[in-house]
């Protein structure tokens, strides 16, 4: 038996080191210890070639002083944007009253109060809560008391073909995106597809196999494709699943707190409700890390209602103190700072830029779609010319596994020029379709969404054709 002198042979990186920490050092421990593909990859960019040290609205300031403009929204994290100063408010007072965080004997006023206050956003008819850290949880976690509620008896769900619903193995195995679809994941149960917003297929697949599901699980608005459910094929599948006993689940982990003009996305269907839906990304402020799934009381009730079932679902970090006074607050924040008018102004701006952006370069920008602060440019493929066709063919063959890798190039050759030369931050939807994606926070102000479209606009004068050669000599032949 080997016993280890942990004084003489561990070398701990103390607290107030780790920024001292250069570049050179941080990507060595990438290599060695996280994750050396992600090293290759987030390296082809120049925002893989540089350290942040600190944040606030949309500036991100790097090592070297440089002010980067972020436009990815966190990709559905920053509603509230970086370090909104209410968010580090309260949870600076939490720490500072030592509040209790979690505490499996004790019952959390925290929790209790967020509940409650997510059960009158949804006029208590969505009214169970509970709380976890991730989307992907949060859709693991409704899935799973549908199909306790039917006691195990059903194996079916009933999901679209470009839903995106997570990683893990229950929201990866639902998720037909191509970006998750790269090995069969051993998926617990059994799924059924239809093709997203279209209603026939819905039905012909639904009466194919409703007395085998336990749920049907839909993005309302997916965020990775830009598409939406129209609001009639919404009702008429909610009045299909609900006059068939079917749970109902709408996974709004990205699309909700105002992202797409309502609270959630849903809610633009006067009296809809799904039996469940899920919430997470903004949810937390920007620094919490928390979400959610929130249920009907006849479903809860059915799954979880007797005492002996009550803790069949939970987790360690379960309605951790300062996650959920967190979330408290950045919901306050969302009502009392009007994110709804705020965000009808942004939709109002953004989409008169797009429309003249697409008059503008109406060869290159074939469409443009989204809603509120979260949209997404599709570019033609055609405008590459003969001579960046044949610099194409000349990279390394195993890029061209990817069905899409022209669309990817495209995008990230506009993404490194708007980094490298004008200093705003994006990245695009990995979907079956690859859009440039536009996502601001919900409190950025007009004049900052006028100067990132009057920088995309100078940026792609530039040329596409000339873009994507920068970006391959740069990048791909370094």
């Amino acid at each position: 038996m080997i016993f280890l002198s942990y004084s003489k042979t561990m070398k701990l990186i103390k607290s107030e080191e780790v920024l001292k920490l250069d570049y050179d050092k941080v990507i060595k421990f990438y290599k060695e210890y996280v994750n050396p593909g992600q090293v290759k990859q987030i390296s082809k960019f120049g925002f893989g070639k540089q350290l942040a040290v600190s944040s606030e609205g949309i500036n991100i300031v790097l090592d070297d002083g440089r002010i980067i403009k972020d436009f990815t929204g966190g990709i559905g994290v920053l509603n509230h944007g970086h370090n909104h100063p209410r968010i580090l408010k309260v949870r600076n007072e939490f720490n500072k009253m030592r509040g209790l965080e979690v505490h499996k004997n004790f019952f959390s006023p925290y929790v209790a109060a967020l509940s409650h206050n997510i059960a009158s956003i949804f006029n208590n008819v969505l009214r169970y809560s509970f709380f976890c850290n991730s989307g992907a949880e949060s859709v693991e976690g409704a899935l799973k008391l549908c199909y306790k509620y039917f006691k195990g008896d059903r194996k079916k769900v009933l999901c679209t073909n470009i839903s995106f619903h997570g990683k893990l193995f229950m929201s990866g195995g639902i998720s037909n995106s191509p970006e998750v679809k790269k090995i069969k994941w051993p998926f617990p149960g059994e799924k059924a597809v239809f093709n997203y917003d279209d209603i026939s297929d819905f039905i012909k697949v639904f009466n194919q196999v409703k007395n085998e599901l336990y749920a049907v699980i839909i993005e309302p608005f997916n965020a990775s494709s830009m598409r939406f459910f129209t609001d009639e094929n919404l009702k008429i599948i909610r009045d299909i699943t609900a006059k068939n006993k079917v749970p109902l689940v709408f996974d709004e982990v990205y699309s909700g707190w105002f992202k797409t003009l309502h609270m959630f996305n849903f809610m633009r269907v006067k009296g809809l409700y799904p039996d469940i839906v899920t919430t997470s990304k903004s949810f937390g402020g920007g620094k919490g890390s928390i979400a959610a799934f929130i249920t009907q009381s006849w479903l809860f009730k059915g799954a979880y209602g007797k005492i002996e079932d009550s803790i069949i679902h939970s987790t360690t970090y379960n309605g951790f103190g300062e996650e959920t006074l967190t979330a408290i607050e950045s919901i306050n924040i969302c009502i009392e700072d009007h994110y709804d008018k705020r965000v009808g102004s942004i939709h109002a701006k953004m989409k008169m830029r797009l429309q003249r952006l697409q008059k503008r370069y109406n060869k290159l920008v074939s469409s443009y779609e989204g809603e509120g602060a979260l949209w997404g440019l599709f570019f033609e493929t055609d405008q590459i010319n003969s001579v960046a066709k044949k610099v194409i063919k000349s990279l390394p063959f195993n890029l061209f596994k990817d069905p899409r890798f022209i669309d990817k190039l495209m995008v990230s050759a506009i993404i490194e020029e708007m980094y490298a030369n004008y200093n705003y931050l994006m990245f695009f939807g990995s979907n079956f379709r690859i859009p440039l994606v536009v996502s601001t926070p919900i409190n950025v102000s007009l004049d900052e969404i006028d100067d990132f479209f009057d920088a995309l606009e100078s940026a792609l004068d530039t040329g596409i054709n000339e873009l994507i050669f920068r970006f391959i000599k740069k990048n791909i032949f370094k």
